[in-house]
Formats: structure tokens, C-alpha cells, sequence
């Protein structure tokens, strides 16, 4: 499971938003894995969606997808930095698919870090494309769009009760001095996905990926002054409970998602 940097101090509800935004993140992932391998497999009148109906874990071997050259060709190019290495690029993102997938909470990679942060910028930016589309336009060329449960989509999901009543009463526990207002906005840090890049991430040093490659973060004395990179060869990061990756906390660089218990 990805670790939150924002915690509700009631263990109950705070594991009530760290599955509800797990679960959703996988959901991103299984979606993109299916947009991108399950489209190119079978003939174009069968529907993705369909597919996903028969289950993913029976239409896609995420094991093997590590080595497929084509998947990593577009994720390299859609969720990785320009001129990112294609030989690491399926390790960064179903790397991401399984660490989410994994019992422990795990802070990613900054590769891995990255990705989801691509992810999800890319989910936004889908609904909002739709949002704009002209619906009588894509009912000429496509008669089972369905304009009902388009207009329901949004970057918004609610957690579903009655878990979201104790997250609420947590978090108004812990903040007696919260308005009814703040008391919601906190809750959306968790279920409106433009929220994400604020509840997701400890902070936003995987951007500086953007402008260096790994291996020049990892010797460059910017690294050696806020230790954005660890260079230690193990594998499993280990997060003390509660702590910043920031502030003393064992942080080791080289995760082997490969390694981690499956839920």
C-alpha cells in the first residue's frame, strides 16, 4: 500500500482512507493497463469494458507485462520523463501497480513517484476533456455513449458510508475547533483526485525528475543536502510510524516491488 503523509490519528479511520485511496489508485492503474495492452490484443468491435466485467486478474499477467517492449514504449512516453530509459520504464509502473497492491505501506521510488503523479494528473485530465466534449457530437458516431452517466462523472468520489460518517467524526474529534466547512474539506484531500498530488506525496522533489535523471540526483550535492536519494543497495523502504521520509526516518533507495506480499 502506498503510505500517506497525512494521518488521521483514529486507526480505524485511518485505515479507512488509506484503502479507499489505494483501491482507487489501482483502479487508475488496472485502467491504463487495460486501455493500453487489451485494445491491441483483441479486434476493435469488442470493448474494453467488457473485458473488465470478466475480471482483470483473468485478462492481464502483469508478471509478463514487465516484458513487453510496446507497453513500456508508451508508458515511457505518457508517465515517465522525456527520455526516460525504456529498459527501466515497466519496472517504474507495474512496479507502482504491485507496491499498491502490496500488504505494507511503502513510500515509492522517485521514479515510481513520478508515475502516479502522471497517473493521476492524466485521470483529471480525462474528465475534464469529457466535461467539455460536445455529448451531441459523440452520440452521431456513437449511439451507446450514455450522456446520463457521463454528466455523474467527476474527479470526486465519495467515500462510501458508513465509513465516511467515522472519518468525519475522527477528524472532527481531532479538530474540535473545525468548521462543518473544514471538516469537509479535509475529507476531499482523500476523495477528489485534484487533491492527490497534496495527500499522496511527502513531497514533490520526483518533479526534479523532469530536469535530472536519477543518476545525477543521486550524486549531486543537492541529494547530499536533503537526501532525496538514498544510495544504500537494499531493497524494502522501512517508514518508522508517523515520521517524514525527511527527518530521520530509514529510508533505503531501491525498492523490489517484485519482493512484496500480494494482498
Amino acid at each position: 500500500m502506498l503510505r500517506l503523509p497525512q494521518v488521521i490519528c483514529d486507526e480505524k479511520a485511518n485505515r479507512i482512507v488509506s484503502r479507499f485511496v489505494n483501491d482507487r489508485l489501482i483502479e487508475l492503474m488496472k485502467k491504463i493497463m487495460l486501455d493500453e495492452v487489451v485494445k491491441d490484443l483483441f479486434d476493435d468491435t469488442i470493448s474494453v469494458s467488457e473485458f473488465a466485467e470478466n475480471g482483470f486478474n483473468k485478462i492481464m499477467d502483469v508478471d509478463k507485462l514487465i516484458y513487453d517492449v510496446d507497453f513500456a514504449k508508451k508508458i515511457s512516453l505518457m508517465y515517465l520523463p522525456y527520455g526516460y530509459s525504456i529498459k527501466k520504464a515497466n519496472y517504474n509502473f507495474i512496479g507502482l501497480y504491485k507496491l499498491l497492491k502490496a500488504k505494507g505501506e511503502y513510500v515509492p521510488e522517485l521514479a515510481m513517484e513520478y508515475v502516479l503523479d502522471k497517473v493521476i494528473q492524466s485521470a483529471i485530465q480525462d474528465i475534464e476533456d469529457l466535461k467539455d466534449m460536445d455529448w451531441d457530437d459523440i452520440l452521431e458516431v456513437d449511439l451507446s455513449f450514455d450522456v446520463e452517466e457521463a454528466q455523474k462523472i467527476s474527479t470526486v468520489m465519495k467515500i462510501p458510508e458508513p465509513d465516511r460518517t467515522t472519518v468525519k467524526k475522527a477528524i472532527q474529534s481531532e479538530n474540535p475547533d473545525f468548521s462543518e466547512e473544514e471538516v469537509e474539506d479535509t475529507i476531499n484531500m482523500y476523495e477528489d483526485l485534484r487533491e492527490y498530488i497534496n495527500s499522496c506525496f511527502w513531497d514533490k522533489d520526483f518533479l526534479l525528475l523532469d530536469k535530472y535523471t536519477e543518476e545525477q540526483l543521486s550524486g549531486s550535492e543537492l541529494n547530499d543536502c536533503m537526501g532525496i536519494m538514498k544510495k544504500d543497495k537494499s531493497n524494502i523502504i522501512k517508514m518508522p510510524q508517523n515520521k517524514s521520509k525527511k527527518s530521520g526516518v530509514v529510508m533505503e533507495y531501491r525498492i523490489n516491488p517484485w519482493d512484496l506480499e500480494d494482498e
